[in-house]
């Protein structure tokens, strides 16, 4: 369990980093938590609350609950980690988002907010852009 705290929290950190967030404290003030619980879950400390991982989940457009089942050994991967540009995996969280019912996306959200307002935002903002860039594709519109 420690080995995958500690490649969740690269990959928080590669993510981070790839969504122009230059600091830990971007992140934090991002998805509404404080700094230091950020630097937690980047250097795989087992002091990370689950509602941590969900503001940080929701920030980075990963699906709920997706790190603590990675780190619980639930799921064999992490599901929309940006780290590497391993679009495979983008794509899975995605399809996840654009196959959601619009109750289940509001429910995604509502327990969002729950843990990080902020998170909660920033995770919609996400959501509706994939979703709108699913449909601009299906219409052969030109995504840039």
């Amino acid at each position: 369990m420690e080995n995958r705290r500690k490649e969740v929290g690269q990959l928080i950190k590669a993510t981070r980093r790839t969504k122009k967030m230059r600091s830990q404290k971007a992140l934090a003030d991002h998805v509404g938590v404080h700094e230091t619980s950020v630097a937690n879950a980047e250097t795989g400390s087992s002091r990370v609350g689950e509602a941590v991982y969900q503001a940080i989940e929701g920030g980075l457009g990963w699906p709920h609950n997706s790190i603590m089942d990675y780190i619980e050994g639930r799921q064999p991967a992490l599901p929309g980690a940006v780290a590497g540009g391993d679009s495979a995996e983008i794509s899975e969280a995605h399809q996840k988002i654009i196959a959601m019912s619009e109750r289940e996306l509001a429910e995604r959200i509502v327990d969002i907010a729950e843990a990080s307002p902020q998170a909660a935002i920033s995770y919609a903002e996400d959501a509706l852009r994939i979703r709108r860039e699913h449909v601009e594709r299906q219409r052969g519109i030109v995504v840039e």
